[in-house]
This record gives C-alpha cells, structure tokens and sequence, in this order.
C-alpha cells in the first residue's frame, strides 16, 4: 500500500514539477524524472537527478505524476497511452484541468488521482524545506482502494499534510482553482483597487495618495 517501495515518475520539471520532484526525493520515496531538453533538463541534472525521456519514465514507475503545462498534458497523455492502459499504475496530477475538460481517454483498470498544492512551486519548496508546508486539495477516480491512500501519502511526500488538506473532485478543483484566478485574483481584485482609487479620488483626495493607499 501506499508510495515506499514504489517508483514515483514526475513529468515536467518546473513550476511544481521541480519542487514537488524535491520534497519528494527529500521525503525518502524513489523519483525519476522524465524532462524534455531545456532548461529544465539543465536544472533536474544541477539537483542531482539523471533527466530520461516521458516514455522511459513512463515504462519504469509505479506512479506517473503529469506536472507538465496544461495544454501539453493531452497530447503526451496519448502518446503515452500504451504504457497506462494496463490498469497496472497509478496516474496523478496537480490540477484536474486536463481531466476535466482535455477529454483524456480514462482507462477502467487504471488509478487517477490528484494532489494540488495551493501554491507556486517555489513556495511549496521554500515552505517544506522550513520544515512546514503549503495547503493543498486531492481527488480520486480510481477502481482500487488503495489510489487513495496513494494520493494522501503523495500529499504527505511534498509537505501538505504539514498544513491542512482537503479531499475533493476533479470538477471542483478545476472550476473553483480557474474561479478564484481569472474572476478573483486577476480580476475581482484589480477592479477593487482601481474602483477604491476613484472613489477617493471623487472624494478630494490626492490621487497620489489614494494610488499609494490602494
């Protein structure tokens, strides 16, 4: 049961493929990591890991975790397809986005989960290695009890258990993640700022000082 004793594949080593590769490996699990030649193959070999190609990776673990950008997931999904179809891994992501709305092909015998960081990369890194970590969300569409239990001790493996964890869907992870992004935080939040400063700014006050305040 569970990850010790298994091969945990990361694909992708960047925003969370790095960090979450690291905890990992930190965390005594065994970690391949599949990267493309780039810069993120440059800084997978700098920390120590011997990048191999996705259908290498892909072939050797147990778990695939796909941390790879959302619009590339698909098409290496399928590419890979073959090596998942088996029903013989576990498959995982951070965000549902490519699940949920990329039509991935889901096979019957395999395990899907999911397990996001509320967090950049680089600050689920920073947190874990202060010996603390950053809240996060799993979810589970799988056949098999135990791709639960794979999923809360992956959270565990990169620090999110140490702060608070929340079990939910692969739907609601991706529409209330693209909510509190596009409508909240690149949007509702901005629009707050500028209506705030023309609101004092109608009231008399400096606009330098209302642009600072606010």
């Amino acid at each position: 049961m569970g990850l010790f004793g298994k091969k945990i594949g990361i694909l992708g080593y960047g925003n969370q493929g790095r960090a979450q590769a690291l905890n990992l490996r930190d965390s005594g699990y065994s970690v391949l990591v599949g990267a493309r030649e780039g810069r993120g193959y440059q800084q997978a070999v700098q920390d120590g890991f011997t990048p191999r190609s996705f259908r290498q990776v892909a072939q050797e673990v147990d778990i695939l975790m796909f941390l790879l950008p959302d619009h590339v997931i698909p098409e290496q999904y399928g590419i890979l397809k073959d090596c998942l179809m088996s029903g013989e891994k576990e498959v995982g992501f951070s965000h549902g986005y490519a699940i949920h709305f990329g039509g991935l092909e889901k096979f019957s015998k395999t395990g899907y989960f999911l397990v996001g960081p509320k967090g950049a990369g680089v600050i689920l890194r920073d947190e874990f290695q202060k010996g603390k970590g950053l809240p996060g969300v799993f979810a589970v569409s799988s056949p098999r009890a135990e791709t639960r239990q794979v999923a809360i001790e992956y959270a565990h493996g990169i620090g999110i258990l140490k702060s608070a964890l929340f079990e939910t869907t692969f739907q609601e992870e991706t529409e209330c993640d693209l909510f509190g992004e596009q409508t909240v935080l690149c949007g509702g939040i901005l629009d707050l700022m500028e209506a705030a400063f023309q609101t004092l700014v109608k009231k008399g006050h400096s606009p330098q000082m209302a642009f600072f305040e606010c």
